[in-house]
């Protein structure tokens, strides 16, 4: 199941995921410097915004860094050497 038949792909759901992750950051920024939040909840905040920094990190890491051209290398290679049935 492809784009092309309507489904979604692996790559477009981690695309997804990794959008959500990032609009998450700005709401949580905003919501730290523009609304009046209680002092108490204020640390809350703080470390749910560090935990969804970090998340970030390792999603720009596996699409910018080695990772993603090896997942890509991977799936060529086992495309390659697929047996094909004799007909």
């Amino acid at each position: 199941m492809g784009i092309e038949d309507g489904g979604m792909t692996k790559l477009t759901i981690q695309g997804i995921l990794s959008l959500i992750t990032v609009l998450g950051i700005f709401a949580l920024g905003i919501g730290l410097f523009f609304f009046n939040i209680a002092t108490e909840s204020k640390d809350y905040f703080v470390i749910i915004l560090t935990l969804i920094i970090a998340k970030v990190s390792t999603i720009y890491d596996y699409y910018f860094g080695s990772s993603q051209s090896s997942a890509v290398k991977n799936e060529t290679i086992s495309n390659l050497t697929a047996i094909t049935p004799i007909k």
